[in-house]
């Protein structure tokens, strides 16, 4: 399968732009920028309004930046880049172009003030600057997501009408080809729908609760990777809609065993000759170490909503400790590595990411981590084979809270700075906002059972 860095043929200045969109008969272009919390935001725009724009694009309003997933305001965040940036505008990536069919293409947007710069806290500005500072450290990157959901029999309307409780899971679980009809139309339909989104993938298959799917998505530049996987998600859910089904990404369900995750998959290559082919090149050590030591600190960037923590500690849920192995299922960081032709490329699966993670932010903060490591030559503990679930020895606990992620947030002094201060305290704000609006919306917060709150609240988001 081919992998493209972008889509094919895409344009790279304003006239190349024009022909594009003449090319494909394009009238409408959707825009997409992504929130603080991955929601895709932005305008349909005609064509014209589309060229009219393409130097900077269309303004966004900054309230749209600052809320949470129901429109509520973060009354915290931080607000004074505004001063100096402006109102923010959604510049067109050119080479993200995508002709959708019908006329209507995508073009992904980077958050930007009024004189180009984009604005502290555009995740997918954030996420290629740290891509490009790889370079200054003999590092290559390309990654993969794999993304876990349900699918119900339910429509999205039914679901909302049974308070997001009983549903019908549409296939069973485990990698089992012995599926129902509906189930084989929803995957036969996911082909052509991530066809038509343009998204390269590599397989799909049922996961280890009722109903779930695992989409594995084609390596990819980060950038690119972490918007396909925006682009994936509209997928599964389209798929599911043309069978009047639902989609769902809640990273905890009420009848969910293990829960719905995020992997994250890093193929990290490094120039060098191997002496032995068992042990990882020292620059992926020093990664390793970065990510483990943030990791506490990246989880509330990697588990952004109360639900998701409800999959910690599950057995074959979320990893629970600061763990790393050779295929090891449980362990926060899975490391295999392959050296041919003088080339070392490492692949290292992040697995504590939920499945209602923003992919922009989150693979941001894993580079970062990453990035981290390398600077300060951070040496990993040995590789374990001990169970992350359970209650390995001597091995630091992730939090379990959204609460004691934050806190750990706020302490670190190692991601703050490559993530860039104003968005850590815009995301820590946002953060509390979440935890006080569980406390007071919830009946009987405290007591382990998924609340009405969260499936209103988290249900349909990702």
């Amino acid at each position: 399968m081919t992998v493209p860095n972008r889509p094919a043929s895409a344009p790279t200045d304003e006239q190349t732009t024009m022909e594009w969109l003449d090319q494909h008969a394009v009238h409408t272009v959707r825009t997409i920028g992504v929130h603080l919390d991955g929601t895709p935001v932005g305008h349909n725009l005609h064509r014209a309004a589309f060229e009219h724009a393409l130097s900077l694009g269309p303004i966004m309003p900054a309230e749209t930046l600052l809320t949470d997933v129901e429109g509520e305001p973060w009354l915290e965040a931080p607000r004074g880049w505004l001063e100096t940036a402006g109102a923010p505008r959604q510049r067109p990536d050119l080479s993200s172009l995508t002709a959708l069919g019908d006329g209507v293409a995508r073009c992904m947007v980077d958050h930007v003030g009024a004189d180009g710069t984009p604005i502290p806290i555009c995740p997918r500005a954030r996420l290629a600057a740290l891509t490009e500072t790889l370079e200054e450290h003999d590092v290559a990157l390309q990654v993969h997501f794999t993304l876990e959901g349900v699918i119900h029999r339910e429509s999205p309307a039914e679901a909302r009408t049974k308070g997001h409780r009983g549903l019908t899971p549409v296939g069973t679980a485990g990698p089992s080809f012995r599926h129902d009809h509906q189930h084989r139309s929803v995957l036969t339909g996911l082909a052509h729908q991530l066809e038509a989104q343009d998204v390269a993938w590599q397989d799909w298959h049922s996961g280890s609760d009722a109903g779930q799917i695992r989409l594995v998505l084609a390596p990819a530049p980060p950038v690119r990777a972490a918007d396909q996987a925006i682009a994936a998600r509209e997928a599964l859910r389209a798929a599911a809609a043309t069978m009047s089904a639902s989609m769902s990404f809640l990273a905890t369900g009420p009848d969910a065993k293990v829960g719905n995750g995020t992997e994250i998959t890093m193929h990290l290559g490094s120039q060098h000759q191997p002496t032995d082919s068992t042990t990882p090149h020292p620059k992926v050590m020093w990664w390793i170490g970065g990510l483990l030591a943030t990791a506490p600190a990246a989880s509330a960037i990697t588990n952004p909503t109360v639900n998701a923590y409800r999959r910690v500690g599950r057995f074959a849920g979320a990893p629970a400790h600061c763990i790393w192995g050779r295929h090891n299922r449980s362990a926060l960081l899975d490391i295999d590595s392959d050296h041919r032709s003088g080339i070392s490329v490492t692949q290292l699966t992040h697995r504590g990411c939920s499945s209602d993670a923003n992919p922009h932010l989150a693979l941001a903060a894993l580079i970062a981590g990453g990035l981290v490591g390398l600077v300060e030559n951070l040496d990993p503990p040995a590789p374990s084979d001990a169970t992350s679930w359970t209650q390995p020895v001597d091995h630091a606990p992730l939090p379990r809270t959204l609460v004691g992620a934050r806190l750990a947030l706020a302490e670190d002094k190692l991601l703050r700075p490559l993530l860039g201060a104003q968005l850590v305290e815009t995301w820590l704000a946002a953060r509390r906002h979440e935890w006080l609006h569980f406390h007071r919306s919830s009946e009987r917060p405290e007591v382990g059972t998924i609340t009405d709150w969260e499936l209103k609240r988290y249900a349909e988001l990702g």
